[in-house]
């Protein structure tokens, strides 16, 4: 199964069988435990009817069965798709009805179970397989959550429990049994993962992530991430964004690595984590680097065992990256990329840094930047971000005309905008979409947020553009304030007169006590604006 992602876990078993891979709230398990958990989903896969590239969908939290459906799943032949847990029901079921998943897998989680049995009033040929999160708990935490915390679900009717899933089948073929046929869709013949974004449009899309995409980006971050010693990956982002997958799930086990493994995030559970398990690779978000270092009790020697710590899905702040560098003493570095591939395109390294830029292109990734007709521009003139390698997605699934969009002779089209320096690294302006244009002058938001997050008082800014009688669009900064901080809108209009061009200061400023944020902690000018 050399070119299937199941490979990394199968070589991973076979040369480090006693070797933990997964920690999960104090319970150990290792390579030739998680192999043969998901050696065990295939062969119940297969035995309730699924056939090959029939979908499975995952909705579920950071959590040992995610590593064992995962890679069972592709070891059966099936394709997966990742479903947000946090996703209304709505959103849900239209996810599901997009990919054609014929099973969801999720665990007894009260919010989770809830929207899943809601889904199931309108799609009653939808199997849900529901697992029990305190089983794979140390034993007495895992019955206290039974006890008091687990959902209580009526199984039956197309809802099983993971232990009747693992049992010799007989009736109950949950694939077999489903009314619906799966409907003939064309697709790669390696595709492994449905990963469903807002794409460089908008509307949600499936892109179809292949074995060969998947492979090729985790030697590319093994190749930019890794560091010479034993490596400790922090599991904290989820799993089921491609990021964490990737960075996290998917390096770990080509590393041989033990993944430390955090259903939720707060900043305090994270810390006490840091500090009791010692990780060496911490990939997160601005916000969670951000939320670390504002607690009192960080202390510096906390990151003592970092080797590297990396930002991605969304920009990075230069006074987070700076904040964060001066408390832990760790270099913080950003990656640059996106669904479509895989996801990471470029990284800063951890012998150099630029300021502003997010580092040269992964290795055997080309990277352009090309204006509106497709003609390859200059090294610092700005245009849109075009990249080309192996990680690129296959395209948007059920949806060539998505694809055309973004797909040309390999190339993916971005739709964010930046500019090369002449040793090749990537600097990001903006997303195109987000461009304020002031009396036909080109305004990046990123550029705005940057200066007023320099602002002593300012711990959070998004700059949007509103409608202007007279110049079309003009700036506004909505902003959180520092805790104990004060500061008007005068003040930052002040600071934006020094720091910034006319066109770029900010004609309006609003202060609010939180900005919407994505599930993963990236801030959203979408959310903002509804």
């Amino acid at each position: 199964m050399a070119n299937n992602l199941y490979s990394l876990l199968e070589t991973a078993a076979a040369r480090w069988p006693e070797r933990v891979f997964v920690e999960f709230l104090g319970r150990e398990y290792t390579y030739a435990d998680m192999a043969a958990m998901a050696d065990e989903v295939a062969r119940c896969l297969k035995a309730h009817g699924l056939q090959p590239r029939d979908r499975v969908a995952l909705c579920l939290p950071n959590c040992p069965y995610y590593v064992a459906f995962f890679y069972g799943v592709l070891k059966a032949g099936g394709v997966l798709v990742n479903i947000n847990p946090l996703y209304t029901p709505a959103e849900i079921a239209a996810q599901l009805a997009d990919s054609g998943s014929r099973v969801v897998v999720t665990v007894d989680v009260p919010m989770m179970t809830d929207k899943l049995l809601e889904v199931r009033k309108t799609s009653p040929e939808l199997g849900v397989v529901v697992c029990s999160l305190g089983g794979c708990m140390p034993r007495l935490q895992g019955w206290l959550y039974g006890l008091f915390k687990a959902a209580k679900v009526a199984f039956g009717g197309g809802v099983m429990h993971h232990r009747d899933f693992l049992l010799p089948p007989g009736e109950n073929l949950i694939f077999a049994k489903l009314k619906t046929p799966a409907k003939a869709v064309d697709m790669p013949e390696d595709l492994a993962l449905l990963q469903y974004t807002g794409g460089t449009t908008g509307t949600p899309k499936g892109a179809m992530l292949t074995h060969a995409n998947l492979l090729a980006n985790t030697a590319q971050c093994v190749d930019r991430l890794s560091s010479d010693k034993p490596e400790r990956i922090m599991g904290v982002l989820p799993l089921f964004h491609v990021f964490a997958l990737t960075s996290s799930l998917l390096m770990g086990a080509a590393l041989g690595a033990v993944l430390i493994l955090l259903p939720r995030f707060t900043p305090a559970s994270l810390l006490k984590k840091i500090k009791a398990s010692r990780p060496t690779l911490l990939p997160g978000v601005p916000a969670l680097f951000d939320a670390l270092i504002a607690l009192p009790e960080m202390r510096k020697s906390d990151f003592d065992g970092i080797a590297c710590a990396v930002s991605g899905g969304a920009p990075l702040p230069p006074a987070v990256k700076q904040r964060f560098e001066a408390a832990t003493g760790v270099i913080l570095r950003e990656g640059y990329g996106l669904t479509e591939a895989s996801p990471v395109v470029a990284c800063t390294l951890t012998t150099r840094q630029k300021p502003g830029s997010v580092g040269p292109a992964m290795k055997e990734t080309l990277i352009e930047i090309r204006d509106a007709e497709g003609k390859a521009l200059a090294n610092g003139e700005t245009g849109e971000i075009w990249a080309k390698g192996a990680q690129v997605m296959a395209g948007y699934w059920n949806n060539p005309a998505e694809t055309a969009l973004v797909l040309k002779k390999g190339w993916l089209f971005t739709g964010d905008l930046g500019h090369l320096d002449a040793e090749g690294w990537l600097f990001v302006t903006d997303r195109q979409k987000d461009l304020i244009i002031v009396n036909g002058y080109k305004v990046y938001p990123r550029v705005v947020e940057e200066v007023l997050q320099a602002h002593p008082a300012v711990a959070e800014v998004l700059v949007a553009g509103i409608a202007h009688p007279q110049k079309g669009e003009v700036p506004k900064a909505f902003i959180r304030v520092q805790e104990g901080a004060t500061v008007t809108a005068a003040e930052i209009t002040a600071y934006a007169a020094a720091h910034l061009n006319p066109m770029e200061r900010p004609a309006e400023v609003e202060f609010r006590d939180s900005l919407p944020k994505t599930f993963i902690g990236k801030p959203s000018r979408k959310l903002l604006k509804t």
